[in-house]
């Protein structure tokens, strides 16, 4: 059995090699499903005579996209993945004393920074030149204070106000959560007991509007990920498929008669199910193997990049006074979709990695 089939073996976070190639699925298919509902909001919703429109899509395509219409839950998906993979890559490491907390913080800060930083630069550069063309939109709420917040990824620390390149909020939340993670992970190693105790009062807290989108909802879903690790590990290795798939339907079935109608419950009791589903049997699918790690590596990129692209294109149809209809094409849609993730690519093969390898070993970290 090697270390990445046993995490208990293993002296230091998991290597790119090491991927779960499952997971790379499902985080490609939460950042597609952003992509898909953002799209009305920022190329649609903002002109005034097509507002109350949306893109005619065939038939189809809207069979093809169906998978991907989760988008209002994608970011509680994607936090649920990263408290999952933390856990998975993690949580022995640290509660060792093998990970010190500057190597953690490194690890992160070349994983994420470099990319933030330039769609930040990259958004007050296209909303300065939109506001030269347009009164149509205006960002306030874009003080220089906020502008700090974001330098050190904290704008939405304390607040649910969306400012410059408003996806970041998510990353930014879980940024905060790192740190409790890494202290918690110390502190308490990989235990079940303690992690149930800790999301039990966000869990009812959750059910206030006012901690809706923020830490505590972060927190939430994060743990939920690690407490699905947790409990995988506890279950027979040759169990662990058939144990995810009897969640998966269960969920499904609960769902489909109307036993469970909140989607949070949903989320919450099947994405873990899934997670650990995906995991298993794409282990046995190595030909898919190249595809996923692939479609994972356009995750970040897509979703830092797809605002400040949405800007740009804004800019350019004003610029040249183009009727914002043509936004409601379908092969428009699909061109902007698909443009997206193609920048993401290169995005991720000429900047987003370079960068990190450089931070790395600038820092002397694996």
């Amino acid at each position: 059995m090697t270390e990445a089939q046993d995490p208990s073996r293993r002296s230091s976070p998991v290597s790119p090699a090491e991927k779960i190639f499952g997971l790379e699925l499902l985080r490609f298919a939460s950042a597609l499903a952003v992509l898909l509902i953002h799209y009305r909001q920022h190329y649609v919703a903002i002109f005034p005579e097509i507002s109350k429109m949306s893109p005619s899509l065939p038939h189809w395509m809207v069979l093809v996209l169906w998978p991907f219409g989760f988008g209002s839950w994608a970011v509680s998906v994607f936090w649920i993945l990263s408290g999952y993979i933390f856990y998975y890559t993690y949580i022995q490491p640290i509660h060792r004393g093998e990970v010190p907390s500057w190597k953690f913080f490194l690890h992160r800060f070349s994983r994420l920074y470099p990319l933030h930083l330039l769609t930040l630069l990259l958004v007050i550069l296209f909303q300065f030149a939109l506001s030269l063309q347009t009164n149509l939109l205006t960002y306030p709420q874009n003080t220089f204070g906020k502008f700090l917040l974001h330098l050190f990824m904290a704008s939405n620390w304390f607040t649910s106000e969306r400012t410059f390149n408003v996806p970041i909020w998510s990353v930014s939340v879980e940024v905060l959560i790192y740190a409790g993670f890494f202290l918690f992970s110390k502190k308490i190693g990989p235990r079940l007991l303690p992690v149930v105790l800790l999301v039990l009062p966000c869990l009812f807290l959750n059910q206030r509007k006012e901690f809706e989108g923020g830490v505590v909802e972060c927190v939430l879903f994060f743990f939920v990920g690690g407490i699905g690790y947790l409990v995988e590990q506890k279950i027979g290795r040759d169990h662990r498929l058939p144990c995810a798939l009897a969640g998966i339907v269960t969920v499904s079935f609960c769902w489909g008669f109307g036993w469970m109608n909140a989607p949070k419950t949903a989320i919450l009791l099947g994405a873990p199910c899934l997670i650990v589903f995906l995991k298993y049997f794409l282990m046995r699918q190595k030909r898919l193997f190249p595809m996923a790690s692939f479609l994972g590596n356009l995750t970040y990129s897509s979703y830092l990049l797809h605002y400040p692209f949405s800007l740009l294109l804004v800019w350019i149809v004003l610029l040249l006074e183009i009727d914002p209809r043509i936004f409601l094409s379908p092969w428009i849609f699909s061109g902007i979709i698909l443009t997206v993730l193609t920048l993401s690519h290169f995005c991720y093969q000429k900047f987003e990695r370079p960068c990190q390898e450089v931070l790395r070993k600038r820092f002397k970290i694996q």
